[in-house]
Protein backbone atom coordinates (compact mmCIF):
# COMPACT_ATOMS: atom_id res chain seq x y z
CA UNK A 1 0.00 0.00 0.00
CA UNK A 2 1.11 3.58 -0.59
CA UNK A 3 2.54 5.64 2.21
CA UNK A 4 0.58 8.58 3.56
CA UNK A 5 3.08 10.96 1.87
CA UNK A 6 2.18 9.71 -1.62
CA UNK A 7 -1.61 9.59 -1.24
CA UNK A 8 -2.26 13.34 -1.52
CA UNK A 9 -0.23 13.93 -4.73
CA UNK A 10 -1.82 10.87 -6.37
CA UNK A 11 -5.31 12.10 -5.47
CA UNK A 12 -4.53 15.56 -6.85
CA UNK A 13 -3.22 14.12 -10.14
CA UNK A 14 -6.30 11.91 -10.51
CA UNK A 15 -8.62 14.87 -9.84
CA UNK A 16 -6.76 16.97 -12.44
CA UNK A 17 -7.05 14.19 -15.03
CA UNK A 18 -10.80 13.79 -14.37
CA UNK A 19 -11.31 17.56 -14.54
CA UNK A 20 -9.51 17.70 -17.88
CA UNK A 21 -11.55 14.81 -19.29
CA UNK A 22 -14.85 16.31 -18.11
CA UNK A 23 -13.92 19.69 -19.61
CA UNK A 24 -12.92 18.05 -22.88
CA UNK A 25 -16.19 16.12 -23.12
CA UNK A 26 -18.30 19.18 -22.26
CA UNK A 27 -16.40 21.17 -24.90
CA UNK A 28 -17.09 18.55 -27.55
CA UNK A 29 -20.80 18.24 -26.73
CA UNK A 30 -21.73 21.94 -26.43
CA UNK A 31 -22.05 24.25 -29.46
CA UNK A 32 -19.02 26.41 -30.06
CA UNK A 33 -19.30 30.08 -29.19
CA UNK A 34 -16.96 31.22 -31.98
CA UNK A 35 -19.07 29.50 -34.66
CA UNK A 36 -22.15 31.42 -33.51
CA UNK A 37 -20.18 34.67 -33.43
CA UNK A 38 -18.95 34.17 -37.00
CA UNK A 39 -22.50 33.68 -38.27
CA UNK A 40 -24.07 36.61 -36.41
CA UNK A 41 -21.26 39.10 -35.91
CA UNK A 42 -20.75 42.31 -37.84
CA UNK A 43 -17.00 41.76 -37.87
CA UNK A 44 -17.14 38.51 -39.85
CA UNK A 45 -19.98 39.48 -42.19
CA UNK A 46 -18.82 40.72 -45.61
CA UNK A 47 -22.37 41.53 -46.69
CA UNK A 48 -22.94 44.03 -43.89
CA UNK A 49 -19.64 45.76 -44.60
CA UNK A 50 -20.42 46.16 -48.29
CA UNK A 51 -23.84 47.71 -47.49
CA UNK A 52 -22.19 50.72 -45.84
CA UNK A 53 -21.84 53.87 -47.98
CA UNK A 54 -18.39 54.40 -49.44
CA UNK A 55 -16.45 57.28 -47.91
CA UNK A 56 -14.09 59.17 -50.18
CA UNK A 57 -10.51 59.59 -49.05
CA UNK A 58 -9.53 63.12 -48.03
CA UNK A 59 -8.06 65.13 -50.90
CA UNK A 60 -4.89 67.13 -50.43
CA UNK A 61 -4.64 70.42 -52.28
CA UNK A 62 -0.97 70.99 -53.08
CA UNK A 63 -1.54 74.63 -54.08
CA UNK A 64 -2.26 75.68 -50.48
CA UNK A 65 0.55 76.13 -47.98
CA UNK A 66 1.08 77.55 -44.51
CA UNK A 67 2.59 81.00 -44.40
CA UNK A 68 2.68 81.71 -40.65
CA UNK A 69 2.34 79.63 -37.52
CA UNK A 70 1.41 81.63 -34.42
CA UNK A 71 3.55 80.68 -31.43
CA UNK A 72 2.84 83.70 -29.24
CA UNK A 73 0.66 81.87 -26.74
CA UNK A 74 2.94 78.82 -26.36
CA UNK A 75 4.80 78.41 -23.08
CA UNK A 76 8.59 78.40 -23.21
CA UNK A 77 10.01 76.02 -20.62
CA UNK A 78 13.75 76.01 -21.36
CA UNK A 79 16.25 78.55 -22.62
CA UNK A 80 18.44 75.92 -24.29
CA UNK A 81 17.66 72.38 -25.33
CA UNK A 82 20.98 70.94 -24.22
CA UNK A 83 24.60 71.56 -23.41
CA UNK A 84 26.57 72.70 -26.44
CA UNK A 85 30.23 71.76 -26.56
CA UNK A 86 32.64 72.63 -29.31
CA UNK A 87 36.02 70.98 -29.62
CA UNK A 88 38.94 71.40 -31.94
CA UNK A 89 39.77 67.68 -31.91
CA UNK A 90 39.54 65.56 -34.98
CA UNK A 91 38.37 61.96 -35.26
CA UNK A 92 41.80 60.37 -34.92
CA UNK A 93 42.42 62.14 -31.60
CA UNK A 94 39.06 60.91 -30.28
CA UNK A 95 39.84 57.35 -31.37
CA UNK A 96 43.22 57.50 -29.64
CA UNK A 97 41.55 58.70 -26.42
CA UNK A 98 39.13 55.79 -26.53
CA UNK A 99 41.96 53.31 -27.10
CA UNK A 100 43.78 54.70 -24.08
CA UNK A 101 40.66 54.40 -21.90
CA UNK A 102 40.12 50.75 -22.91
CA UNK A 103 43.67 49.71 -22.06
Amino acid sequence: MLDNIYILPVVIVVIIIYAFLIGYLIGKKTPHVLDNMKNNSFVFSKQKISDQPQVDAPKIDSTKFVTKIATDNLEKKYNELGDIQTTSENISESVNKLKKKKS
